[in-house]
């Protein structure tokens, strides 16, 4: 992991988008109170929230989740694992965001009754406990250096491959070539991602991705 000596965390502010987004986080995971919204406010805001988005009200969210998850990172506010602590973590309030945008399509009504329904008696007992991602390994620079992710499943830990990355190098580069190495002699598996920087050469990073593709296996 290469970070200038004179790198400065967190990297940069949210611009005005990026803070709605965040926003509409909290109050979808009814964390509202952490940032400062009122009683009432979190219900008329996140409804006008709601009806700014275009097109589908699943794909938006879903949008919208998956590149704060990347801002948040590349922030770097705080470090990896905290940072999957925000709200655009949580499958609990990803699917509350998704039900309350759809809600919000039928009318006032319609979308108070849904934000009743989830936020009912006692809700807090019912969200599930979130599942860090964590990391291991070296820096990742080659392939005896590997970052090992260890996720619930495969397809988080190919999010959390990314998540990793930004946090790592900011939001300051474009993925080039990525490919699934074939198992080697010794059975690991590699994921292998080409990051193309402004003014500098490629670097590639490399994640052992072995116990996720064959559970059994004791590698390290």
């Amino acid at each position: 992991m290469k970070v200038p000596a004179e790198e400065h965390f967190p990297r940069f502010t949210l611009n005005d988008n990026e803070q709605v987004c965040w926003i509409a986080t909290y109050v979808a995971a009814g964390r509202w109170q952490e940032i400062g919204l009122l009683a009432g406010q979190p219900q008329s805001w996140f409804l006008a929230f709601a009806r700014n988005l275009k097109g589908d009200a699943a794909e938006s969210i879903n949008n919208i989740f998956s590149v704060l998850q990347h801002v948040l990172m590349a922030q770097r506010k705080t470090d990896f694992l905290r940072t999957q602590l925000e709200p655009a973590f949580s499958v609990f309030t990803r699917a509350n965001a998704i039900a309350l945008a759809k809600a919000a399509q039928g009318g006032d009504l319609g979308f108070m009754a849904a934000c009743n329904g989830i936020f009912s008696a006692e809700w807090e007992e019912r969200v599930p406990e979130q599942i860090l991602v964590t990391c291991s390994g070296g820096p990742g620079d080659s392939l005896a250096t590997a970052v090992t992710i260890r996720a619930p499943d495969l397809a988080i830990a190919i999010h959390a491959e990314y998540w990793f990355l930004f946090h790592c190098y900011g939001r300051d580069w474009k993925l080039g070539r990525e490919w699934r190495s074939t198992p080697a002699a010794d059975g690991r598996v590699f994921d292998q991602l080409e990051l193309i920087f402004p003014d500098q050469a490629a670097e590639w990073t490399y994640f052992d991705v072995t116990g996720l593709i064959t559970p059994s296996s004791n590698a390290v």
